[in-house]
């Protein structure tokens, strides 16, 4: 899918710039410690031309050397991870989500992935429905662990979306837990999901406005 292809393309984009960007570092100490290549490559057993590929930040570069190598002048190499999106779907959720799109009105143009206007986000949409001029974005949900977090982060991106009069939909898959997760806060999301079920469940299959945010298990 487009989605899953630009942010994989983002990914290598943005680990061959961790590499030339780690590899600079490591260079600046190495000239700031007085030593050459081959003096810092010596006490590694490695060859000059390995400590300039690490410099170099080359695709061959391991996390292992880079760590290594960075020991030579006194440093650590420490790596973190931290969330720019949301993760990919699964079988769980392409499941819920074709099980969705089942009871959707032929009349909605399905996009996939629909991501947030925005250059450099990378968070996007499970789905967006547009019919004329109206637009609903759906976001599915196999599994309820912080609701409120979940939740507040879904309208937050659905803010950033930037489109007036458009619905948030937020499909969770039916199961024990996860209906106790929502019974738990059902009067805390009451105000920003005021749509019944049954409601939007109607409106979704006549490809009209719900009127309203909703919350749907399937």
């Amino acid at each position: 899918m487009a989605g899953r292809s630009r942010r994989l393309a983002e990914a290598a984009r943005q680990a061959e710039q961790t590499r030339h960007e780690l590899g600079s570092e490591l260079r600046r100490a190495r000239m700031a410690a007085g030593m050459t290549l081959s003096e810092s490559a010596h006490p590694l057993g490695w060859s000059r031309q390995r400590a300039a590929r690490v410099e170099r930040g080359a695709l061959t570069t391991s996390l292992d050397d880079a760590a290594r190598y960075a020991a030579m002048f006194g440093l650590r190499v420490r790596v973190r991870v931290f969330p720019v999106g949301a993760p990919l779907r699964d079988v769980a959720q392409l499941a819920a989500t074709r099980r969705f799109r089942g009871r959707l009105g032929a009349g909605w143009e399905v996009t996939l992935e629909a991501p947030l206007p925005i250059p450099g986000d990378l968070r996007a949409f499970d789905l967006l429905l547009t019919s004329g001029g109206l637009r609903v974005y759906v976001e599915v949900i196999t599994r309820l662990t912080d609701v409120q977090a979940q939740i507040r982060s879904l309208q937050l991106k659905f803010r950033d979306a930037g489109t007036p009069g458009a619905r948030l939909v937020v499909v969770v898959s039916d199961g024990v837990r996860n209906r106790e997760a929502l019974l738990a806060v059902r009067d805390l999301l009451a105000g920003d999901f005021p749509l019944r079920a049954r409601a939007a469940w109607a409106a979704l299959a006549e490809c009209r406005d719900p009127g309203g945010n909703a919350i749907l298990l399937i």
